[in-house]
């Protein structure tokens, strides 16, 4: 089976989780025995590197998008009827390069990774044969639509609203006119039904391929916690701003001498306080397997969001003891108290992490069924043998 992937960013550095998620999938395709190619678009926020990585296993093809976010192309949208989040990547210059590629190959399954590379749909469908897929990574709206509600943001919020309400009415028509549709839990396959989408839909969740050691370090030594993410992905700055300002300072109190490590793409300036400078230090994380072994526990305070977060996985993987909010375990299927924490505001948020440094019995036990239970439900090959399934499942070949 031949399959062109079409990627919202490049995939080299893999230092977020959009990336990861991607690439994982593309591997195990690979290894299930798909012939993979792929399209990259580059945009200022996510650049090509100037250099790809040594034996870059997949045939793959690039296009820049000038999908800046700016005042006066904001405003122009409001006159027009179109989502602003989409109208930045429907350019031209993507729609030919997709023709350029289909000029010249075949292919069995075009797979999109997310809606934002799929504004020009009814275009593709033109060029092409294969059958065309939704990859839906989150349900886009969903995240929008709790930033609006969130009341954080002023006077930005009822441009929000609408953004998220005109985000909704394309997702739900480009999730009704592909010829499949995957997500990543089965709350986000349910989201699409409750809008009416009656396309051929199957629940994928992301794998990893990250095993831990056998022997795993002691995560509450050090008083060490940590977060690690791409900050240019709103919903990440939002979570981690919110915990330095209402769960930070409960814990250090709690905790002498308490350490909070960040580290991800695009970290903002100024994300320290100056209370708070010589407890909060930001990192580099070359490697993410190393860089959470060796920082304590994680925490995910999400907010917004949809889907389920590859760094969550990636965690459960290594046996990391991991303390998020209910958006951030949503879709995954853990249990609160058993394979991870969660926490539904700043003061439980703050409870439950003192209580980690509190009882390292408990931090032990929750570790070793994180292990466990990321080891049976997100094997990146059995999730890509499934994926293939479904595309045979479409009378595809």
């Amino acid at each position: 089976m031949k399959v062109l992937q079409i990627c919202p960013k490049p995939l080299f550095p893999p230092f977020d989780g959009g990336k990861l998620a991607m690439m994982n999938l593309a591997e195990g395709l690979a290894t299930a025995g798909a012939a993979l190619t792929q399209l990259m678009v580059e945009t200022p926020g996510h650049p090509f590197p100037a250099q790809v990585p040594d034996n870059y296993p997949f045939v793959h093809h690039r296009v820049f998008l000038d999908t800046n976010i700016r005042v006066s192309g904001a405003a122009l949208n409001l006159l027009q009827s179109g989502s602003y989040h989409l109208e930045r990547f429907k350019k031209v210059a993507l729609m030919k390069a997709l023709e350029q590629i289909l000029a010249k190959e075949n292919f069995d399954i075009i797979q999109a990774e997310g809606p934002f590379v799929l504004g020009f749909l009814a275009e593709l469908r033109s060029m092409t044969k294969a059958r065309i897929i939704l990859r839906a990574h989150n349900v886009e709206y969903l995240i929008w639509e709790r930033v609006a509600k969130s009341g954080r943001h002023g006077l930005l919020s009822p441009y929000l609203k609408l953004q998220s309400a005109r985000l909704k009415r394309e997702e739900i028509a480009i999730a009704s006119q592909v010829d499949g549709l995957v997500v990543m839990s089965d709350t986000d396959l349910q989201a699409f039904k409750k809008l009416g989408v009656q396309t051929p839909a199957t629940v994928i969740g992301i794998g990893t391929s990250l095993k831990a050691p056998e022997i795993l370090p002691e995560q509450t030594e050090g008083r060490k916690i940590f977060h690690l993410g791409a900050m240019n992905w709103y919903p990440n700055k939002e979570g981690v701003e919110w915990f330095i300002e209402k769960v930070f300072p409960r814990v250090k109190a709690e905790v002498p001498g308490i350490k909070l490590h960040l580290a991800g793409h695009g970290m903002p300036a100024g994300i320290v306080p100056a209370e708070h400078q010589e407890a909060i230090q930001l990192d580099s994380a070359p490697d993410a397997a190393t860089y959470m072994l060796s920082h304590g526990i994680m925490i995910v305070p999400l907010l917004s969001g949809s889907g389920i977060r590859v760094k969550i996985i990636e965690g459960l993987r290594l046996g990391k003891v991991i303390l998020t909010t209910k958006i951030g375990a949503e879709g995954l299927g853990v249990a609160d108290g058993r394979e991870l924490l969660i926490a539904s505001d700043e003061v439980e948020f703050a409870e439950k992490l003192i209580q980690c440094f509190a009882d390292p019995a408990l931090c032990g036990e929750i570790s070793e069924n994180a292990r466990k239970f990321a080891a049976a439900h997100f094997d990146t090959a059995q999730l890509a043998r499934q994926l293939l399934s479904f595309y045979k499942s479409l009378s595809i070949v």
